[in-house]
């Protein structure tokens, strides 16, 4: 699994694993024939999925002048980082939406013929899934992301639960469907 999608489906998994999203929804059959419910997302249960993600840490230099340590922002590994956190956010974000924004009313697969299949593509992308298949959300949320989930279906869920367009345009820009 990518670091920035492992990070997303650990931060998501660690939350949901505590957290239970109440309240009914929207009732419709998704363009790959899954039922769903679809409901809102408190935009603070989308914060602290965000903030399981920790920043870079921050590099420093010595001034010539005063010796002092000084943080250096600019740093170009620094700034490579925080932009592969940002991205890391934003995929914890959206799957955040999907976990706790989308019911599946028919419950997971009894088989797991659907793992095998995002396996087989996602490694020939060269992307690898490391999943504790016994971990029952982690589980879940890979079926939610690469089974169910188009970009309309992420639409819904953001605009029911308050998030602007311009977020759910960069996330559908990002989804594995798209």
């Amino acid at each position: 699994m990518s670091s920035t999608t492992e990070k997303s489906v650990k931060a998501v998994s660690t939350v949901a694993n505590r957290e239970a999203v109440k309240g009914a929804g929207n009732e419709f059959t998704t363009q790959s024939g899954i039922r769903v419910r679809i409901r809102p997302v408190a935009a603070f249960l989308i914060a602290e999925v965000q903030q399981q993600i920790e920043d870079p840490e921050m590099r420093t230099f010595k001034h010539p002048e005063t010796g002092q340590m000084l943080e250096n922002p600019d740093h170009p590994e620094y700034q490579t980082e925080m932009r592969e956190v940002q991205q890391a956010r934003l995929d914890a974000a959206t799957d955040a939406l999907l976990m706790f924004g989308v019911q599946l009313l028919d419950g997971l697969p009894d088989d797991d013929e659907w793992l095998e299949e995002v396996h087989y593509i996602l490694s020939r992308s060269g992307t690898e899934i490391n999943l504790d298949t016994d971990n029952k959300k982690e589980k879940e949320l890979l079926y939610k992301k690469y089974v169910v989930a188009d970009a309309s279906l992420i639409t819904r869920v953001s605009q029911i639960s308050g998030v602007t367009q311009e977020s759910v345009d960069t996330a559908k820009d990002t989804f594995p469907s798209n």
